[in-house]
């Protein structure tokens, strides 16, 4: 399925914001970078279409696609940029997480297998050696606990200049890997 609202730049940059909810990311991208070709992708069919009312209100041109990072191919190449904001909350951490979260977001949206918590990056890190141009990035939020973890997952499928950068309140929170040239 594919979505769209608004005709984005025919120049600059080709950005993929995969799992991208109510399309905060997307759209916020598609603003700042009004030249750049955005797509955004999400399994669910309710946040798409949230996605695309929120693109439409906010007069971003951004393209949402219904993929499921996890079983489908994307069939997308030449990408400058990979980002993505995936769930990876583990369950066992829940019980200590505030109630206006956990009421008010998806599950699917928030939370991994305990034995598995890096299961969304190693897809992402899958899926971004297939669509990004050689030098593209791929820049991810990442739960504080697994920074070095996530950092092995994209050396490991051969990204370099990988980086783990803190937040304000100086916790692990983005890492950034590149597809070398």
């Amino acid at each position: 399925m594919l979505l769209a609202y608004g005709r984005p730049g025919q120049n600059g940059l080709t950005i993929v914001d995969i799992g991208t909810g109510s399309g905060c990311i997307a759209i916020s991208l598609a603003k700042e970078l009004p030249d750049a070709k955005v797509y955004a992708t999400d399994v669910s069919a309710a946040a798409l279409m949230t996605a695309v009312e929120n693109a439409e209100r906010n007069g971003a041109a951004v393209e949402f696609i219904r993929h499921n990072i996890l079983s489908d191919e994307l069939h997308l190449s030449g990408i400058d940029w990979v980002v993505s904001n995936p769930p990876y909350v583990t369950l066992a951490e829940k019980a200590g997480m505030k109630k206006n979260v956990t009421d008010y977001e998806p599950p699917e949206a928030l939370f991994v297998p305990d034995v598995d918590p890096l299961i969304f990056y190693s897809a992402i890190a899958g899926v971004g050696k297939k669509i990004l141009k050689p030098g593209g990035r791929v820049i991810v939020e990442i739960n504080e606990r697994f920074g070095k973890e996530v950092s092995k997952v994209f050396l490991k499928e051969g990204y370099d200049s990988v980086s783990v950068v803190k937040d304000l309140a100086g916790k692990d929170r983005v890492v950034s890997a590149r597809r070398p040239l």
